[in-house]
């Protein structure tokens, strides 16, 4: 951008050069032509002054006055006498005085004509000074254009370096980024490596109470065995034989990574497979079409442990209801009418070995944000004491 101001300023400083210069010649070389007719007027009154016409005085003028030729002629219009490179067919159509653009005179004195013409000399070197002027500002203006080519020609060899230089330095970035992802990668499998060592850390803190809940449950189940005569004992054992496999699963799940093994599943057949006591009226509203992209093991895990939180909030008959709908993404409500959770149940309730006043281990809810996660979607719950939960999930199509 500079050297494109800077050769702009340049041609127009040399066009003002060459403006400037032209002016100057034709103000020189018009004087010039004036100074000449002048001449020719003074050389012509010289010899109508001179007092006999002979050859010695008429060569005396043209050398003085540097004539090229002189023709002198009476009255009737005869020639006389003439020298040099006179005029052959004057033109005597003038009173006084008549000038010609080739620098010739005609003058009408007393008794006779006298035509006179200049030399070519003076002219000469007017000519070939505009000549020389000429041949000045062609140089002048190629030089120009020549300095302006070399310059721009640096200038795009320079772009070109930069250019690459920038080119090198976007590929050792690309491939330096290339290094870090890598190394983010490994970062990943090592915090994954280092958390799972925190849960594991986790469990053996909770252990004993962990331990205490599986004794309660097996203590119940071996007390209910003893009165299997009863349906209703036979239900409550059977519930506490789920919470056992629920409470192993769960444990099985804390002791390594989470990884995916997606399939197609269909949404409504998972949700139907849940196994729900017939205490609690369970509906399911999902179109038979409904298919996403998931983990089916894991996916029935979270599901089934939000299904058993709301039968465990349900104290006697119920209502737990499952609606699934697809758009650009996939919503899963479920409800029940349950006690519900205070707002600070709500807050804590997917922290690790967090009970609140419910039985249980404190990892369902935790382990089902940790699923829901790992695929990409997002959990919310909504609840009210007395008034029931609802727990809103969305995945990606």
């Amino acid at each position: 951008m500079k050297i494109g101001i800077s050769i702009l300023i340049l041609f127009l400083l040399f066009l003002w050069i060459d403006i400037f210069t032209s002016q100057q010649y034709i103000g020189i070389r018009n004087k010039s032509l004036i100074l000449k007719d002048e001449v020719l007027f003074l050389s012509a009154k010289r010899i109508e002054e001179l007092k006999g016409i002979s050859y010695d005085s008429i060569v005396d003028i043209i050398k003085r006055y540097n004539l090229k030729g002189v023709s002198i002629y009476n009255k009737e219009k005869e020639l006389f006498f003439a020298i040099g490179e006179p005029e052959t067919k004057p033109d005597f159509s003038f009173d006084s005085l008549k000038l010609y653009a080739s620098r010739k005179i005609g003058y009408k004195g007393k008794d006779k004509y006298i035509f006179i013409t200049a030399s070519d000399e003076e002219l000469r070197i007017l000519r070939n000074a505009f000549f020389y002027l000429f041949i000045v500002k062609i140089f002048f203006y190629l030089d120009l254009f020549l300095l302006s080519y070399f310059l721009f020609r640096d200038r795009r060899v320079k772009m070109e370096l930069k250019r690459k230089e920038e080119d090198y330095i976007l590929e050792s970035l690309k491939e330096r980024l290339k290094e870090l992802t890598e190394e983010n990668k490994k970062l990943k499998e090592f915090k994954e490596e280092m958390e799972s060592q925190k849960y594991l850390l986790e469990i053996g803190r909770n252990l004993s109470s962990i331990l205490h809940e599986i004794r309660n449950s097996s203590g119940t189940i071996i007390g209910y065995s003893k009165l299997l005569k009863d349906k209703e004992i036979g239900s409550r054992i059977l519930e506490e034989a789920f919470i056992l496999n629920r409470l192993s699963d769960s444990l099985l799940f804390l002791a390594k990574p989470l990884y995916l093994k997606k399939e197609n599943v269909n949404l409504k057949s998972l949700f139907l497979s849940i196994y729900v006591p017939e205490r609690i009226k369970y509906i399911v509203k999902c179109d038979e079409d409904i298919n996403v992209e998931i983990d089916k093991d894991l996916f029935r895990k979270a599901m089934e442990n939000i299904i058993h939180n709301s039968i465990n909030a349900i104290e006697k008959d119920g209502r737990i209801k499952v609606e699934v709908k697809k758009d650009d993404k996939i919503y899963i409500t479920i409800e029940d009418n349950g006690k519900g959770m205070s707002e600070e149940e709500i807050s804590r309730c997917f922290e690790i070995f967090y009970f609140g006043d419910k039985r249980g281990t404190g990892i369902g809810l935790w382990l089902v944000k940790r699923i829901i996660e790992v695929h990409n979607g997002e959990i919310n719950i909504e609840s009210k004491k007395n008034k029931g939960t609802i727990i809103r999930i969305v995945l990606n199509a």
